[in-house]
């Protein structure tokens, strides 16, 4: 190997740790969405940055992914194209639009990982479903009224159904664990 080749590898394989703390350092904030845009958002943007400094093959299962998810982005921008001039049909369209880009970026880092590094994931997410599981079960044994939404537990994150939502992956990957 080259010199020139060899500390272009050495770059990538540190922006390829550099994208993988940033997306584990964004599941772990998705505990917290009360803001927006949360840090979460702003984190996983980040690492969608670093993705362009990751010498990384495309692999044919990525490129079914994004054909599917492409799909489902244009028939519901066709959908909503009617709707377009509503302020709530442009709020959806935005979140929809944002949580397909996040798919697509997760689904290009997972592309990439061997064994291990989805072991890491696992038990990153389990981690911080751990912790929104804790804040939502004290939140609803207490009552309060921040932290629940009707009654329904829903800790720091903005709509108990994302709650509900964000911890049944959780409790997957802890029966997988284990």
């Amino acid at each position: 190997m080259t010199e020139m080749a060899a500390t272009s590898w050495d770059a990538s394989r540190t922006f390829w740790r550099v994208r993988s703390m940033l997306f584990f350092l964004g599941v772990i904030a998705m505990n917290y969405t009360w803001m927006r845009p949360s840090p979460v958002d702003l984190i996983f943007l980040s690492a969608l940055g670093v993705c362009v400094l990751v010498d990384q093959p495309i692999r044919t299962s990525f490129v079914a992914f994004l054909t599917i998810i492409t799909l489902w982005i244009l028939a519901y921008l066709n959908a909503s194209l009617p709707y377009a001039g509503d302020n709530d049909v442009q709020h959806e369209l935005l979140a929809k639009t944002f949580v397909a880009l996040l798919a697509i970026l997760a689904a290009y880092i997972a592309s990439a990982w061997q064994r291990r590094d989805f072991d890491t994931f696992l038990k990153i997410y389990l981690l911080s479903t751990t912790i929104a599981g804790t804040i939502g079960i004290v939140a609803f044994a207490i009552g309060h009224p921040s932290l629940t939404w009707d009654g329904r537990a829903m800790a720091f994150i903005d709509d108990p159904n994302m709650f509900a939502s964000f911890l049944i992956p959780g409790a997957l990957a802890a029966v997988y664990l284990v």
